[in-house]
């Protein structure tokens, strides 16, 4: 059978809540930022490790392990993410009568449906979602995204000697994501870059559901 005869049994339920859906995807978001707060900390992050001859085998798996756990976690934060913004339009599509088909809730559609249910109401919460569309912030969501289904994202550090430890393994002074887009701030501390993001996503929430 080929793909194009081939269809989907999988779609939204009446049980599915949208809102809540977006949340729990806004909520992962968070639970991989606090995973990688952690990691950070940890020995494999920290030291330059991998041309130490004194580690064992065994050791150096034990850390190259935390490195990839590392990069699961910051490629899970932008697939997080971008659900909670893929489920505010599933919620926009329900909640204000657009009738697209599940199949074509993106936005390029949800901008040129026109609302059945509140339409007042449906002209300023477009607007909100297609601010954020059109923001500088979440095309890099975007882009960071869509480049995580190719490959771990790529992630630049400096090392350098630690101040209670010259003589000792350089340790990490600055660790930042390669910018997604032209004109992106080029090094910016990554945990701070990407907890932006998830408060920009935040506000979009709250006027979305609550204003």
């Amino acid at each position: 059978m080929s793909n194009e005869t081939q269809e989907s049994s999988l779609q939204l339920l009446p049980v599915h809540d949208l809102e809540e859906s977006a949340l729990t995807s806004f909520n992962g978001a968070h639970y991989h930022l606090d995973a990688l707060r952690s990691l950070l900390g940890k020995p494999a992050l920290q030291i330059l490790w991998k041309d130490d001859s004194k580690i064992s085998p065994d050791e150096h798996s034990s850390l190259q392990a935390q490195v990839n756990e590392f990069h699961w976690h910051i490629r899970g934060f932008f697939w997080e993410l971008v659900s909670a913004f893929d489920a505010m339009l599933h919620w926009s599509n329900t909640r204000f009568g657009l009738r697209l088909r599940e199949q074509d809730v993106r936005w390029k559609k949800v901008a040129l449906a026109s609302a059945t249910i509140d339409a007042d109401v449906w002209a300023q919460k477009k607007m909100t979602l297609q601010s954020a569309w059109e923001s500088n912030w979440f095309f890099e969501v975007r882009q960071y995204r869509n480049f995580a289904h190719r490959s771990f994202l790529i992630l630049q550090a400096e090392y350098g000697p630690h101040q209670d430890d010259p003589h000792g393994p350089h340790r990490l002074k600055f660790m930042w994501l390669m910018p997604a887009r032209v004109g992106q701030t080029p090094v910016f501390d990554v945990i701070t870059h990407i907890s932006d993001y998830i408060r920009e996503m935040g506000l979009i929430g709250e006027k979305l559901f609550h204003r």
